[in-house]
């Protein structure tokens, strides 16, 4: 992602379910630049893939998650590394 902020926004994404996929995601990168075969990682990318994204209640009392637009591009940049990762240990 450009910048490494994730924005708020009112009824976003649960802030603790991003930072667990998020999590999930980069371990999986630094264990894909480490050479980790791709058989041992697409299982797990599989289940960093099924973590949820809950959202938080929006509306007038709604609360603030980090946005849908950019945790949506991390996750799919990082997919993008992970992949690159992946090809270049092949």
């Amino acid at each position: 992602m450009g910048n490494d902020v994730l924005r708020q926004e009112k009824g976003g994404y649960n802030k603790a379910s991003v930072l667990a996929k998020l999590d999930a995601y980069n371990i999986l990168l630094m264990m894909a630049e480490e050479g980790v075969s791709s058989s041992k990682l697409i299982p797990e990318l599989e289940k960093a893939r099924a973590l949820p994204l809950d959202r938080v209640k929006s509306g007038f009392f709604g609360q603030y998650g980090f946005s849908t637009e950019d945790t949506d591009n991390c996750i799919a940049d990082l997919e993008e590394k992970i992949a690159a990762a992946m090809a270049a240990a092949r």
